[in-house]
Order: C-alpha cells, then sequence, then structure tokens
C-alpha cells in the first residue's frame, strides 16, 4: 500500500474517498477524475484493488502519486470496502463504486452539511442514472423526495430500510467512526451490504437525512452487479433471514415481516424484467403475492408496496390482495394508471384500470369523474 502526504484541509473536515475495484479498468479512470477535479483540499482517495484481473492495476498505477492504493485477492465489495476503511484517516468517509461520478462539489455540500449538523449521522444527496456510455436513463428526484425521504427516516429508520435501501452508496456521506462503531460491512453479504449496514446505523440510533442536491451519477450497464439476477436472490434471501429469521421478533418487527419479503421479490421481479427474463419476474411477483397474503392490514405499508407496482396485467391478484389492505389506495392507484395509458393513447388499457374502480368503486369512479367535468369547465383547477 502506497501513502500520499495528507493536504492541509483550512478548516475542512477530512474526507476519505474509498472505491473498492475489481476489473473496473473500463470505468475506474473516471470515477477517480470525479474526486480529483472536486476543488475540496482535504480529501483522500483510497483505491482497493480487489483481485482484479483486467487492466484496472494499470489504470490505477497512473494515480499513485495521488490517490492510496491498496492491493489485495478478490474478498468481494464488502470486503473491499473494509480494506478501505481500516485505513481511512477521514473524519468522514464516502463509499463510491468504481463505475460511478461523483459531480461537481459534491463532497464539499455534503461535508458542509455534516459540519453544521452535528446530530446526522449520515447525508445523502440525489443523483442521475446514466447506462454505460454515460447518457442520462433516469434523472431528478427533488426537493419534495427529499424531504419525504428525510421525515420517514427520522419517524423509524428500521422499519424504513427493512422494506428497501432508499439511496445508493454513492449519493451518501458518513461519519467514519459510525461505521466503525457498527463494525464495517458485513463480509458476508455480496449484495445489499450497504442496506445492511444502514440498519445497524440505524439501531445505534443514528439519524439520517438527505439534501436536495445531485452529487452523483450511479451508473446500470449490463456488466453491473445490481443486474446479476441469481446473485442478487441469494444475497437477498441471506439478509432478510439475518433480519428476521436469527432472532425471535418484536410485535413490529414481525408485523414488517410480510412487506419486507414481499418488496424484495417485487425489486427482484422489477430487475427481471429489466433483464428481460419475464418468466423469473412471474415466478417473483407469484412469491411476493404469497407474502402479502400473510400480512396484517397496514395502509403506509401497503402504500409502500404499491410503490413498486408498475401495472403488469398479471400484477392483478397482487392488487386484489392489497384491495383487502387499503382498498380505496388500489383505486387511487387504478385511476393513476389510467391516466398514463390514456396520456399514451392505450385506450384499451385505461378502459380496463377505469373497469376495476368501477366495479369496485363506483361512489370513487363517480366522483373522480366530476373533476375531470370540472377541469374540462375550469381548465386553471386541478383534476
Amino acid at each position: 500500500m502506497n501513502r500520499v502526504p495528507e493536504q492541509s484541509g483550512s478548516g475542512n473536515a477530512r474526507v476519505s474517498v474509498i472505491i473498492p475495484a475489481y476489473n473496473a479498468a473500463r470505468f475506474v479512470r473516471q470515477t477517480i477524475e470525479s474526486v480529483l477535479s472536486q476543488g475540496y483540499s482535504n480529501c483522500e482517495i483510497i483505491l482497493v484493488n480487489d483481485g482484479s484481473t483486467d487492466a484496472t492495476g494499470d489504470v490505477v498505477a497512473t494515480f499513485r502519486d495521488r490517490i492510496v492504493i491498496v492491493t489485495q485477492e478478490n474478498r468481494g465489495l464488502s470486503g473491499a470496502r473494509n480494506s478501505g476503511l481500516a485505513v481511512a484517516t477521514g473524519e468522514y468517509v464516502w463509499f463510491l463504486d468504481s463505475d460511478d461520478v461523483l459531480l461537481p462539489g459534491a463532497i464539499g455540500k455534503l461535508a458542509t452539511h455534516l459540519q453544521l449538523h452535528p446530530e446526522v449521522g449520515i447525508v445523502a444527496g440525489c443523483w442521475d442514472l446514466v447506462d454505460e456510455l454515460g447518457r442520462v436513463t433516469a434523472t431528478g428526484l427533488d426537493a419534495g423526495w427529499a424531504r419525504w425521504t428525510t421525515g420517514v427516516l427520522r419517524r423509524n429508520p428500521i422499519r424504513e430500510f427493512l422494506l428497501r435501501n432508499h439511496f445508493p452508496p454513492c449519493v451518501i456521506l458518513t461519519r467514519t467512526s459510525a461505521v466503525r462503531a457498527c463494525g464495517g460491512f458485513d463480509n458476508g453479504l455480496r449484495a445489499f451490504e450497504d442496506q445492511d449496514l444502514w440498519l445497524r446505523m440505524a439501531r445505534q440510533g443514528c439519524r439520517f437525512e438527505v439534501v436536495p442536491v445531485p452529487v452523483a451519477l450511479y451508473r446500470r450497464h449490463p456488466a453491473c452487479m445490481t443486474l446479476n439476477i441469481s446473485h442478487i436472490e441469494s444475497n437477498m434471501l441471506i439478509f432478510l433471514s439475518k433480519w428476521f429469521e436469527a432472532s425471535p421478533l418484536d410485535a413490529e418487527t414481525e408485523g414488517i415481516k410480510p412487506y419486507a419479503y414481499c418488496t424484495g421479490w417485487l425489486s427482484l421481479a422489477a430487475k427481471c424484467c429489466e433483464a428481460r427474463s419475464m418468466e423469473e419476474a412471474r415466478r417473483c411477483w407469484e412469491v411476493a403475492h404469497d407474502w402479502l397474503k400473510r400480512a396484517r392490514p397496514d395502509e403506509e405499508m401497503a402504500r409502500q408496496v404499491l410503490g413498486d407496482i408498475d401495472g403488469r396485467p398479471w400484477e392483478l391478484s397482487t392488487l386484489a390482495i392489497l384491495r383487502m389492505t387499503c382498498p380505496l389506495l388500489v383505486a387511487e392507484h387504478c385511476w393513476t394508471r389510467a391516466r398514463l395509458c390514456l396520456r399514451d393513447h392505450q385506450f384499451g388499457a385505461a378502459c380496463g384500470w377505469l373497469r376495476r374502480i368501477l366495479t369496485k368503486h363506483p361512489r370513487l369512479f363517480l366522483m373522480k369523474l366530476r373533476r375531470v367535468r370540472q377541469r374540462c369547465l375550469h381548465p386553471s383547477e386541478a383534476c
């Protein structure tokens, strides 16, 4: 391991950016350069070459005078991050994957937030999703999302992170001491390791905040681990078993369990669809549906599950279960789907969604029609 001299901070807290890299020669140069160009004077970059067999070592060697390089046999993402954490000297730490990119000024913005808010343990920004060519495929989580996420994480962060991972590591700056106090990442997890860490930090009372500032480009591409379906499924089950099966559950956590398994399988179904594996997606939906049957009625958690439903025809059985949990919420969901179908000129699908509202909730259907009529007569009023 090489060690570069520490920079003068000019009053800025020292930040360690840890980049685990395995066969990352294609993207890692852009990742490193995005950190070097931040203009944040008190920053160290720790690149962990996790047993790469491609040209990753040659690429990172060109930066040897400006970054710390740790070379090791392959230990996986958790092991590589933990190796970087072991040598980090910063008060704050940023875990940046080797294919993601920091946007200009990102470190300074989040570091300033932590300095001004000592009660906060983790601060997250917003991100754009990009493909392998750097083209933006989804953009702009806004201030409303940031406020909502901060709010739900303040009320019950453990429940929230059991249901879903709210953000990728590339948009998070956290206090190094808080990560070390939790033991770092679980080396037994090769996926869901970040969600597991946020849960352990929440259990120790760490406070989370989200700021409406774009800080990173989060890359999704065919070689990306997040698209390896079998890998994700096996680690998802290990993660959920760790939190729900390893020890007796209190009443609240027991109530969350069916929803957590359901949202996990829904997320996996979405990834199967992204990978064009529709039979696997159907299987995941069936398992999610089975878990939802066991759930106790809970309107807020039902609302979150609905957020993972995208309206494919074979999801109707899941909607039927959700209808028992929160019928009006499902009707609102069907109305939204109908409006989207009309927007896209899919009139047959729109009629299908409207028919579901009419047969189950005729009063709501009539109320919606009155609003549509009012909007036609008074265009300035919202539908």
